[in-house]
Order: structure tokens, then sequence, then C-alpha cells
């Protein structure tokens, strides 16, 4: 009998989430996403879903809603696909997701709700460049939600976005 490892038969979960995979794209992937994960989610944007039961309380202590027509993309994703840009509409009868704690997506500030319990969160990091202190800001307080028992929660989009 060969023994093989458990591990050669299940790929390794990504602590990563391509929201924009569970609002009907999974071919587009958020500004700040990390690119060396993108071959660890789902086809479907994911890497684990779990529906919400009816007897949970969910603290949506941070509400990021998305973007149609030209959301906060990846700049390598513009550059491969300049003609989708523009043109995005995301599903608009997907129930709002929440994320587990020990998963991560980037956010942003646009059309988001931030309630008082994560006011805190709002401080953008002086220590790094201006492109990417809301990046690591979204991280850093996805992962401080957790110790407080909030979540951030993306809802379908409720704006259209035109960049000049």
């Amino acid at each position: 009998v060969n023994h093989i490892p458990w591990l050669a038969f299940h790929r390794e979960r990504s602590p990563f989430i391509n929201i924009y995979g569970s609002f009907g794209h999974p071919e587009i992937w958020p500004r700040g996403f990390p690119i060396d994960e993108l071959r660890n989610v789902t086809e479907d944007g994911w890497s684990s879903l779990r529906r919400t039961q009816k007897h949970e309380h969910i603290n949506a202590y941070i509400q990021q809603f998305l973007a149609d027509l030209d959301p906060d993309v990846d700049a390598l994703y513009r550059l491969a696909y300049p003609m989708s840009v523009g043109h995005i509409h995301f599903d608009r009868d997907q129930q709002p997701v929440a994320l587990e704690p020990y998963t991560f997506s980037p956010y942003n500030t646009q059309n988001t709700v931030t309630h008082y319990e994560a006011f805190w969160g709002l401080y953008l990091p002086v220590t790094t460049t201006f492109r990417v202190c809301d990046i690591w800001r979204g991280f850093w307080v996805q992962r401080l939600l957790w110790d407080i028992g909030g979540q951030l929660v993306f809802g379908t989009s409720t704006v259209q976005q035109v960049r000049n």
C-alpha cells in the first residue's frame, strides 16, 4: 500500500477571497488582491463558502457595497482587459456576504458604511505609500475585527462609478 500524504489530494485553502466572484465576476479581482493567490481560489471566486444560518447573529461593523461600471479592480486587470472596464455589472440578486474569521478580501472606503464600533479602522497608516495605504489598512482592520467579534460584509452594487 502506498502511503500518499492527505495533502496530495487537497489543494491548500487560500485565506483570501475574491469577493467579485461571489457577485458574478470571478474573472476580475479587486485592487489589492494578492496576485499569487489567484490560482488558489475556486471558479466561483471562493476558497470557502458557508451560508449564514437564520439564528446566527453577525456584527457587520464594516459594510462595503460594490460599484457597477468601473469598480476598484487591480491595475494588471485594467492593462490585460481594458475593454471590459466601464461595463461591469454585479449580480444584484446576490445576498450580502459576511467574511468569516481567518479570511481576507481587499476593500476600500468608497461606498462603505463603517459603524461606530470600527471607527478606529478609518485611520490611514502613514508608513506606507499613498497608493497602498488603504490596502494595508483594510487587511489589518479585518484582522482586528475578529478580536472584537466584528465582521466585514460585502453587499451588491448600489452605485455606478464613472472614472475620469
